[in-house]
């Protein structure tokens, strides 16, 4: 499981299919993790990844329809900057 500080949240529902997450154009080294739960001390981790290709994180699971998921980019180390975040279903 990924350390991330304090993570940028985005939900999403699905139908159940391959949901994939890329950080690709990100200015920045990033890390990346997706979550279901409906609170941060509830949080199950789904799926995370640091440095797919290059500095560019991508996680890939898959979605049920009805569920909501918790995506969270922060920056590796210290670093920090503008996200790109880009999804596919």
């Amino acid at each position: 499981m990924l350390a991330l500080r304090t993570p940028e949240l985005a939900m999403i529902t699905a139908q159940f299919r391959l949901a994939t997450r890329q950080t690709g154009g990100s200015s920045f080294d990033t890390i990346m993790a997706a979550y279901t739960g409906g609170s941060l001390a509830g949080l199950s981790l789904v799926a995370d990844n640091d440095d797919y290709v290059g500095v560019t994180s991508q996680i890939s699971f898959f979605a049920t329809a009805g569920t909501v998921y918790q995506i969270a980019v922060d920056g590796h180390g210290v670093e920090s900057g503008s996200i790109n975040l880009l999804l596919q279903q």
